[in-house]
């Protein structure tokens, strides 16, 4: 699969991840915590299920993704770089690096 069919597949997973943030999910000191740290129980499922789904199940390559974003970026931090996605794309940049690390995986 190329790249780009590979991240889109990660940006739905993200975008599940956050909806569900959005809903109140998250509990605010789980979504403090630092860099490196696992994210809310409930996000880390939304994201692993979506990039199950629209992978057509590429485990390694879903928990590799997920792991790399958690160890990159608190959930706040997160939360705030799908913000600024929504209104400028060329932030994809900053989810790139970490997701081509796994793309080997897919």
């Amino acid at each position: 699969m190329h790249f780009l069919s590979k991240f889109s597949v990660t940006l739905a997973a993200v975008s599940a991840t956050l909806l569900l943030s959005a809903c109140g999910a998250a509990a605010p000191s789980a979504s403090e915590a630092p860099a490196g740290t696992a994210w809310p129980a409930e996000n880390r499922e939304a994201f692993t299920n979506e990039c199950l789904r629209t992978s057509d199940g590429a485990e390694a390559y879903c928990e590799c993704s997920l792991e790399g974003l958690e160890a990159k970026y608190s959930f706040a931090e997160f939360t705030d770089l799908e913000q600024r996605l929504v209104e400028d794309l060329s932030v994809m940049g900053e989810l790139q690096e970490t997701l081509e690390s796994c793309a080997h995986l897919f």
